[in-house]
C-alpha cells in the first residue's frame, strides 16, 4: 500500500466514500456513522475496547470480532500538566478529572463517541502506560525507518 497524506480525517473519509482510495486506516469515531449506515465496512481493528462498537465486524480464525489478534494499538487521551505545576493545583486537576470520569452521563457521552472511559486512573498509572507505549512502539518505528515530518 502507498500512504496518502491528508490534511485531516474529513478529506480522507471523503476519498474513501467516493472510491478514490481502496482503504483507510484511522480512528473508528471518524467513520462510525458511515460504517453503521453501511457506506463503508470495517475490515479489521487493533484496539482492545472496540469489539463492542464493531457489531458487524469480520470474523475469521485469526481475528477476534475483527481485531487483529496479538496487535494492540490503542489511541488514548491523557490530561497533562506542566512539570512545574504546584502539588495543590495538580490535586485540584486530578480531583476534577476523576469527578468527571466518575459521572455516568460523561461516561455515556464518551462511549457514544467510541471512547472507552477508564475512570480512577492515577497520574502514576498514566505515566507508566505512556512509558510502556513508547517502549513498545520504539523498535517498530526504528525498524521501519519512519520519521516525523515537521
Amino acid at each position: 500500500m502507498t500512504q496518502i497524506p491528508y490534511r485531516g480525517a474529513g478529506p480522507a473519509l471523503q476519498d474513501l466514500l467516493a472510491g478514490h482510495v481502496p482503504v483507510r486506516a484511522g480512528l473508528y469515531r471518524h467513520f462510525r456513522h458511515h460504517a453503521r449506515a453501511s457506506s463503508c465496512r470495517p475490515a479489521a481493528h487493533h484496539c482492545e475496547f472496540l469489539a463492542r462498537a464493531l457489531t458487524r465486524g469480520p470474523r475469521s480464525a485469526n481475528r477476534d470480532r475483527g481485531r487483529v489478534v496479538g496487535m494492540v494499538a490503542n489511541t488514548y487521551n491523557a490530561l497533562l500538566a506542566p512539570a512545574a505545576i504546584s502539588p495543590s493545583t495538580m490535586q485540584a486537576l486530578l480531583d476534577a478529572a476523576q469527578g468527571a470520569m466518575a459521572d455516568p452521563a460523561f461516561q455515556a457521552f464518551l462511549t457514544s463517541v467510541s471512547v472507552q472511559p477508564v475512570p480512577g486512573v492515577s497520574p502514576q498509572a498514566t505515566r507508566e502506560y505512556m512509558q510502556a507505549e513508547l517502549l513498545k512502539w520504539r523498535p517498530i518505528i526504528q525498524a521501519t525507518g519512519m520519521t516525523m515530518d515537521r
